[in-house]
């Protein structure tokens, strides 16, 4: 049974694991890191950013182009210095300090939810910051734009708030974001590449741009989905070690389960022959030798999935953003393992109704042999005896069907 509840243990955390990474890959992360590049910028691309902006639009294959002293993945850079009228003094809020060019935001594919975005010429925005959603909460209600926070540097008006974008730790709430309009601290040059651009091509293409317009400066360029996903190696791998222990846990298995069948057949070869010669199916006899190989393994399902589920639901409090694990949810919502089911056996009015997570469906039955009517559950079967109706809730979409039978059997639905 040992060997059964390992194989068990390791498959549900496998899946486990790899639905936390792909739970956190696709969170909504408040920017589009597809089909976008940077790159170290330089002096070269910073005074003349306009020019070689519009030989890189020339190409045909870039989208847009944007400058950040910060690559937009890390947490550095970040003060507890700023408040604002209302602020609690006692609270310590930690806030990360971006400086950008007015191109920065819409490259990136954030989302301004209030107020503008800064102008072209940046001087006109002196003194002008854009905040993050979380921030402008903090502020109180109402919209922040107009608002002023206060530092050591002096106080610095709300023009703009943008949406909560994810850096720094992704499996948790990010710190408030201020954006100054400071271009010339651009230490990185962000490149958008058009929907339906050919990586090699608009590589080739750029690379050229570069090449005329930032001489001694190899084009050393990073693609930002790339080093997302860059930040969930750690794991990656476990997820790739759990499912190779769980790959060699169940071929193991499966060689026990074997050997141990092959020697039940053989002991009972007898057995067998007697049952065969008195009629018995092969389905039958297949039943009988594996009923208890089937209650050896429920028993390693009943060990196995509560710890694994203590397990690996301590392993997810170290996050978060993380899914939920549920050995029984009987409303059939959330990450669960082990069975959505809920039933209710009573027949008012000759009516019977269990709920199975979702999908509904009716079955009426006409005339039946036999007495009293009466509904039995046996794992997810429902047998009917007389002329009632069932109504039963099953994950999904509604299906409706109606059927006529006239014995205790006709009326099961198998799972």
């Amino acid at each position: 049974m040992a060997q059964f509840s390992i194989s068990i243990f390791l498959i549900v955390s496998t899946l486990i694991i790899y639905r936390q990474v792909q739970h956190i890959k696709s969170r909504e992360l408040g920017y589009n890191k597809d089909n976008l590049l940077d790159l170290r910028s330089s002096p070269a691309l910073v005074n003349n950013y306009e020019a070689v902006k519009q030989d890189l639009l020339q190409t045909g294959v870039v989208e847009s182009t944007g400058l950040c002293d910060m690559e937009n993945l890390d947490i550095s850079n970040n003060t507890s210095g700023y408040s604002w009228p209302g602020k609690d003094p006692k609270a310590d809020v930690l806030i990360s300090i971006r400086n950008i060019n007015h191109d920065y935001i819409k490259t990136m594919g954030m989302q301004l939810i209030d107020g503008r975005g800064f102008r072209d010429d940046f001087t006109q925005d002196s003194g002008k910051v854009i905040i993050t959603e979380a921030l402008a909460k903090m502020m109180g209600a109402g919209s922040a734009v107009g608002k002023y926070l206060k530092s050591d540097n002096g106080q610095d008006q709300v023009m703009g708030v943008v949406k909560d974008y994810i850096y720094g730790d992704f499996y948790g709430k990010p710190d408030p974001v201020i954006f100054y309009s400071q271009p010339s601290r651009g230490a990185y040059f962000y490149i958008r590449l058009q929907q339906n651009a050919q990586s090699e091509k608009a590589l080739s293409s750029i690379g050229a741009v570069m090449k005329k317009d930032n001489p001694g400066y190899p084009f050393d360029y990073s693609w930002v989905d790339d080093k997302f996903n860059s930040k969930f190696t750690a794991e990656s791998l476990v997820g790739k070690l759990s499912g190779l222990f769980a790959a060699l846990a169940i071929f193991i298995s499966c060689l026990g389960l074997f050997g141990l069948a092959a020697y039940t057949a053989e002991q009972r070869t007898r057995e067998i022959g007697i049952r065969k010669a008195l009629g018995a199916s092969v389905t039958g006899i297949t039943g009988l030798l594996s009923k208890d190989f089937l209650r050896l393994v429920l028993l390693s399902n009943v060990v196995a999935l509560p710890l694994a589920a203590w397990a690996l639901s301590r392993w997810l409090e170290s996050y978060a953003y993380r899914i939920s694990i549920e050995l029984v949810d009987v409303r059939g919502r959330g990450d669960s393992i082990g069975a959505d089911r809920a039933g209710d056996g009573r027949i008012p009015g000759r009516e019977g109704r269990a709920d199975v997570a979702g999908e509904e469906f009716e079955v009426g039955v006409g005339s039946a042999e036999g007495s009293q009517g009466s509904v039995v559950h046996s794992r997810g079967s429902v047998v009917h005896s007389q002329s009632q109706r069932f109504t039963a809730r099953v994950s999904g979409s509604h299906l409706r069907s109606t059927a006529a039978f006239h014995s205790p059997d006709a009326g099961r639905r198998r799972g």
